[in-house]
């Protein structure tokens, strides 16, 4: 119902008028005076308002794009423009069939008639039954900021993403599943994944404001996509929670151009945000890009901005959770009863004691939920076996032991996302300096707090090496390479598991310097993309060994190769292993035989690439580390290393 009343609402809205004239020309005219004097029109309250952003060439432009938030024609540059605008605005009298803009900038005019002291003889008194319908649904009483974590086999999830959840004044404990959530995202429609990407990085959709029940998205992220939420209590006033409320009504008539890196889901509540605390200055700490967990951290920068900070577990972490404390035949029952959904499923549960069997109806309602969700057994069938499982498990007089998931490191806590390093090593008859730049995220070797073992994700990296012979900086003997750049590179693991199989996957799209063709000149950096899938296993025979197996498929262009490209399919395997806190090894082999292109001139025979690399990571603190790498291979042979900084 809030959703369809929102809707409504925002198409009403768009509908109206951009231009409004006072009744009362005189006061509108001392009013725009008072607030010329007072610069009302630069101050950072009305920017904050109407979401400008300075620019040095530019001056003044609003981020919001939909021209319904706006009373002036040139309101998007002008704020002073726009200011007059309004303050005539809310003194016209009302017209029958249009929303007045005392109704649609509520949080604009509660400002002004504070700013101005405006006479309540001299301003029109306007009722706005919409707006006090949807503001009396809301009833904000508490805010808090939500975190959805990353989750396995999508990595794109590292980055997260935030929303803010409006509890209500009188909302009874355990109630929250029935707030309300505000959250910003983009209108996409049916886009397949590549069109997705692009129009998403070079600002192709419009995004939105949202009004939704927190149950629908505990349902889609925790339920559905077995992500984990972090709920931050944000401490603010009721009469900064007002103005938050009345200004997101105000948001509802417009939209933004959204872009995956700046303007996305948390730097626009960012902007919200600071209506509620315009001393922090949130967004002007990201101008190139804002990563969710980033914005996080800069809200708890402050330390009086937030409380108490809670863990809802995913869907999938609370099933596993009851199955590590389950026997070896309460897991099989547990299959059984989940799996074969037949009349004879229940057979051998009697055998249990009443606590022990409400476990395992208990967990096999979980286990058998999850696989619904993921399509593996058909829907109706699933239905009929669940309500028999529930029916069971209601005439079992007695409670299942209770398994509290662990609360894991909170994702604020880990390692920052930008990283540069500097190291050195030495390659056959050379020695090379190094410098590493990467602007987001991580590799498997990142310090692991905080992330799900597994999950890699690197955008827009570059690896730049300085060349030289040993003792020698001649100018002539001096070389400058790019030894690889990525423009993303994603890598999942999922390792196999009896409740729940997937393929690991990557997916990379970059270059590097071929030096098996001994063409070692920046003009012969290749590009092109590489995709794979595979398998992996996760043991625990020290603390954790995650082992993998992959086939690829490579194709990519550049002069290195005789006939400027070759396509290849590569095998690859490795294993990462956890040592301790502090230390963790990665050990990878593999081998590239093209099958179209590139050949060697001298043998005319197919140039065949074969790499063993191991390397290992020590972690200083939680944003400094220390990598020790060698590698062997075609022409390759390299020992180095490097001191990394995350920030």
């Amino acid at each position: 119902m809030n959703r369809v009343l929102f809707i409504a609402i925002l198409l009403g809205l768009s509908l109206l008028p951009a231009r409004a004239f006072a009744a009362d020309d005189g006061y509108a005219a001392e009013l725009i005076s008072q607030a010329r004097a007072r610069d009302l029109g630069n101050s950072r309250y009305w920017t904050l308002l109407l979401h400008y952003r300075f620019h040095i060439f530019t001056g003044w432009r609003s981020e919001a794009d939909g021209e319904a938030f706006f009373l002036a024609d040139d309101g998007k540059d002008d704020p002073v423009a726009e200011l007059d605008a309004d303050i005539r605005g809310f003194l016209a009298e009302p017209v029958e069939g249009e929303t007045h803009a005392q109704c649609r900038f509520p949080e604009r005019f509660h400002w002004l008639r504070q700013e101005l002291q405006l006479d309540p003889a001299r301003v029109p008194a306007v009722a706005c039954p919409d707006f006090d319908y949807w503001y009396s649904r809301l009833n904000p009483g508490s805010v808090k900021l939500i975190f959805a974590a990353a989750y396995l086999n999508n990595p794109a999830s590292m980055y997260g993403h935030t929303f803010l959840r409006f509890d209500k004044k009188d909302a009874p404990p355990g109630s929250d599943l029935l707030s309300t959530i505000i959250n910003f995202s983009a209108k996409i429609g049916n886009d397949p994944g590549v069109i997705y990407a692009a129009k998403g990085l070079w600002g192709g959709y419009d995004g939105y404001f949202q009004t939704i029940p927190y149950y629908m998205r505990v349902q889609k992220y925790s339920n559905l996509e077995n992500r984990d939420l972090w709920e931050y209590d944000l401490n603010l006033t009721q009469d900064q929670i007002d103005s938050m409320a009345r200004h997101l009504w105000e948001l509802g008539g417009t939209h933004f151009d959204y872009w995956f890196f700046d303007e996305n889901c948390s730097y626009h509540l960012l902007a919200v945000i600071e209506i509620a605390r315009p001393d922090l200055h949130l967004r002007e700490q990201y101008r190139t890009w804002a990563i969710p967990i980033d914005t996080v951290r800069s809200l708890l920068a402050d330390k009086q901005l937030i409380g108490k900070i809670s863990y809802r577990p995913s869907f999938y972490k609370q099933t596993l959770t009851a199955r590590e404390h389950m026997s070896r035949e309460e897991r099989t029952l547990t299959e059984q009863i989940a799996e074969e959904l037949g009349p004879g499923r229940f057979e051998g549960i009697g055998a249990l004691t009443p606590e022990r069997q409400g476990l395992v109806l208990d967990t096999a309602d979980l286990y058998l939920r999850y696989r619904m969700q993921r399509g593996d057994v058909e829907q109706d069938a699933a239905k009929n076996a669940d309500r028999e499982i529930l029916a069971r498990r209601a005439a079992i007089d007695a409670r299942s032991p209770s398994y509290e998931v662990p609360t894991p490191v909170r994702p604020d806590e880990s390692h920052h996302s930008g990283r540069i390093a500097a190291g050195a090593g030495v390659s056959r008859a050379s020695v090379f300096e190094e410098i590493l730049w990467r602007p987001a995220l991580r590799d498997f070797l990142s310090p692991p707090k905080g992330f799900e073992p597994g999950s890699f994700l690197e955008m827009g990296s570059i690896r730049m090496r300085f060349t030289h012979d040993p003792g020698n900086f001649s100018a002539n003997k001096n070389e400058f390479t790019i030894e690889n750049y990525e423009v993303f590179k994603i890598f999942s693991l999922w390792p196999l598991d009896p409740w729940s199989f997937r393929l690991s996957w990557k997916a990379s799209v970059g270059g590097s310097l071929p030096r098996e063709t001994y063409c070692e000149e920046i003009h012969c950096l290749t590009g092109g993309a590489n995709v794979g899938g595979g398998l992996s296993y996760r043991t625990g025979l020290w603390r954790s060994e995650t082992f993998y197996v992959f086939g690829e498929a490579l194709a990519e262009g550049g002069d290195g190769f005789s006939k400027n490209y070759r396509i290849a399919p590569i095998a690859s395997g490795g294993i990462i292993v956890d040592l301790a806190d502090f230390w963790q090894v990665q050990a990878e082999a593999r081998y590239l035989y093209p099958i179209w292109g590139d050949r060697d001139p001298i043998k005319n025979e197919r140039r065949d690439v074969w790499d063993v690399k191991v390397e290992t990571a020590f972690y200083l603190s939680r944003n400094v580390e220390l990598r020790g790498w060698a590698r062997a291979g075609t022409v390759r042979d390299e020992v180095g290393g490097y001191l990394g900084w995350y920030y």
